[in-house]
């Protein structure tokens, strides 16, 4: 059985032998050179909305609906924020200077490693981006973890969870 061209066989490939592992979804500038002389936050919004909806097709394939989950999480990773910090620190607006590399992450939160692994809801300009740039569709589900840095806590990484009906 497939499903927007992927075949089941794709879940043994998912299996994170590590507690988490990110894939990029691309990773030489000629796979984007199709961007050609859009607006980086243009292309920002494509590539997030892209990606988010690869992976929508991936769990839909892998992660059957109702199902129990499994000890794998597949999610879409954004972390090249070097561009955005909320108000009052040193950084320019999110999303508008800098490509964004969308990662395809899938963890082992069973691995003893994950542990501490958390995940807040959304809040930060990063985050409200990738929202924005999803639409409101109800499809996915925006969240973001934080590290702290000499400014004080900033985004580390935003998280696109597909939701998956059922």
């Amino acid at each position: 059985m497939k499903r927007g061209g992927l075949g089941e066989d794709l879940t043994a490939e998912l299996d994170p032998s590590e507690p988490f592992d990110e894939i990029p979804l691309y990773s030489r500038d000629s796979d984007v050179a199709f961007f050609g002389g859009r607006p980086v936050r243009e292309a920002n919004e494509i590539l997030i909305r892209y990606s988010a909806r690869f992976l929508a097709d991936v769990v839909g394939v892998v992660e059957p609906a109702g199902g129990e989950p499994a000890h794998r999480y597949l999610m879409v990773s954004l972390l090249e924020w070097t561009d955005c910090r909320d108000a009052g620190s040193t950084g320019r607006p999110a999303g508008s200077e800098l490509l964004l590399v969308p990662w395809f992450w899938i963890g082992d939160l069973a691995h003893p490693a994950m542990r501490s692994f958390e995940m807040s809801a959304g809040t930060s300009m990063c985050a409200r981006f990738a929202e924005s740039s999803l639409g409101s569709g109800g499809e996915f589900r925006v969240y973001e973890n934080f590290s702290t840095w000499s400014d004080g806590e900033v985004s580390a990484r935003v998280y696109v969870e597909a939701v998956v009906a059922g």
